[in-house]
């Protein structure tokens, strides 16, 4: 198997445990723990990446190392309870009206170059992503619902992802059409 392969798979994975921990926790005190082991693993695993990547190839991308370096230290930070999961919330519902409109734009760009299904679920998603952070802001009585939302759109995508992965488009061979 593929390494990019390997990684789409432990990031789809990594998507639905969030999703479905999210739509758990969310509005329990337990979602620090949470956020801060993923926060670890998740800036450890990309930090281990950039290395990897450096050692095979002579050369590392620095934004990934910056955002896996963060990733670990702010889920340091909240694992020994020096600041709660509340305190990086507005960042994070910043970085998901980013990420739901980035998401957005890719789907019609995808859309664009005929991979309709997947450009679809791209609009869907980034549309439900982006609502979600800007209802989190300007509604206040939303917040508790939006954990459940936020959590069970996680694990969507994720499950779309692991499939996408999973049964690509280029191992489908003109005999099996």
């Amino acid at each position: 198997m593929e390494k990019k392969k390997v990684y789409a798979i432990i990031e789809a994975l990594g998507l639905i445990v969030l999703g479905v921990l999210i739509a758990a926790f969310g509005g329990q005190s337990v979602i620090d723990t949470y956020f801060g082991i993923i926060l670890v693993a998740g800036g450890a695993f990309v930090i281990c990446i950039c290395l990897y990547d450096l050692i095979k190839t002579k050369f590392m991308l620095f934004s990934p190392l910056f955002l896996g370096t963060a990733a670990l230290l702010v889920g340091i930070f909240i694992l020994i309870g020096k600041y709660s999961f509340a305190y990086f919330l507005y960042t994070l519902i910043l970085l998901i009206i980013a990420g739901g409109i980035a998401l957005l734009f890719y789907g019609i760009y995808t859309i664009s170059k005929r991979a309709t299904l997947y450009g679809v679920v791209q609009i869907v998603v980034g549309t439900v992503v982006a609502t979600l952070g800007f209802l989190y802001i300007f509604a206040p009585k939303f917040q508790t619902a939006f954990w459940i939302v936020a959590g069970i759109v996680l694990a969507l995508y994720g499950v779309f992802y692991l499939v996408e992965t999973l049964f690509d488009k280029k191992r489908v061979t003109k005999k099996s059409r």
